[in-house]
């Protein structure tokens, strides 16, 4: 299942969320490039443009620190961590959490509060859904997934594990030394009951929570993602700016899909995929080519081109 086809954006910022940077006429150079995936780095196929590959090369021998910056977890994203070979922090689960995309150690974390997550399980258990729940844990090598038995396993659930080569633990119940390790709770449903699970949510959590309702158009079904009221991309991205001790200001991104509208809108200079809806558009400063043409590639180059990239200035 590829995630970031379409998304059903419930919130652009939520409270307490990071404000917009200062915009002045004299925009700052960039120091870090925060990318999406899906959609913007790697196709349906999940390869990179050769193209893009070079960009970030020349990129990253600028001293310019790029960051993946993604809804998938950091075990999803380890085939391309691993052929870039990026190092440092990078945004992974919609900016629940920051990692160094090296050696895959969590930095930052933003975690679902108890009482939302036994909510949660709940609310979605007498829908007769399971809930599908991502740990991030100091004591683990790596995030993993638990999923309850409150109803049947997805074939789109399914697929996404073939294809990422995760699993999930069953369990009946979630007890208390887990729920404080949750950064994300999801489920599958199909396409007629998701505006009524989506009102629902809405109803019942208002801004205690804050989702995202994912299309997955090969199954005709809806992922229903669930999070802390404070996660977005550029809250990722203002965390990501602290370790590295860089100014937000300095940022610029590259997304596709309505999950990268904060960080598109926020970042100092961005920008959306030609394949983006035009909501998303909108909500960036440029436009670039789509991901089989090298878009990530042409907006780098345009980077350069306009001096806003000086070699040898930015560390990483």
């Amino acid at each position: 299942m590829t995630r970031t086809i379409a998304l059903a954006y419930t919130g652009e910022m939520k409270t307490g969320s990071p404000s917009l940077p200062h915009q002045s006429c004299n925009a700052p150079s960039v120091s870090v490039v925060a990318c999406d995936l899906d959609g913007t780095l790697i196709g349906r196929d999940h390869r990179i443009h050769p193209d893009d590959v070079a960009a970030i090369r020349r990129l990253r021998d600028a001293g310019v620190h790029f960051a993946i910056c993604t809804g998938r977890s950091i075990i999803e994203s380890h085939d391309v961590l691993s052929e870039l070979q990026l190092t440092g922090p990078g945004v992974f689960v919609t900016g629940a959490v920051v990692a160094d995309m090296a050696d895959r150690l969590t930095l930052h974390r933003r975690t679902l509060p108890a009482a939302s997550i036994v909510r949660l399980i709940d609310f979605f258990s007498d829908l007769g859904h399971a809930s599908l729940a991502l740990i991030d844990e100091d004591e683990s090598a790596a995030p993993y997934y638990v999923l309850t038995s409150h109803g049947p396993v997805h074939p789109a659930t399914s697929e996404w594990f073939v294809r990422n080569r995760v699993q999930a633990r069953p369990i009946t119940q979630m007890d208390g030394a887990l729920q404080q390790h949750v950064v994300r709770i999801g489920i599958v449903v199909e396409r007629p009951e998701t505006p009524r699970i989506e009102a629902e949510l809405r109803r019942h959590f208002g801004t205690d929570i804050y989702f995202l309702s994912i299309k997955a158009p090969l199954f005709d079904c809806h992922v229903i993602e669930v999070f802390h009221p404070e996660v977005s991309k550029w809250s990722g991205i203002i965390s990501l700016c602290r370790q590295l001790n860089l100014a937000p200001e300095t940022v610029a991104a590259i997304g596709d899909d309505v999950n990268d509208i904060p960080m598109l809108r926020h970042a100092h200079i961005s920008f959306a995929m030609a394949s983006a809806d035009e909501h998303v558009k909108a909500a960036a400063k440029h436009t670039t080519r789509s991901q089989p043409q090298g878009g990530v590639a042409a907006a780098i180059a345009q980077l350069f081109d306009e001096g806003r990239i000086v070699s040898g200035r930015h560390g990483t």
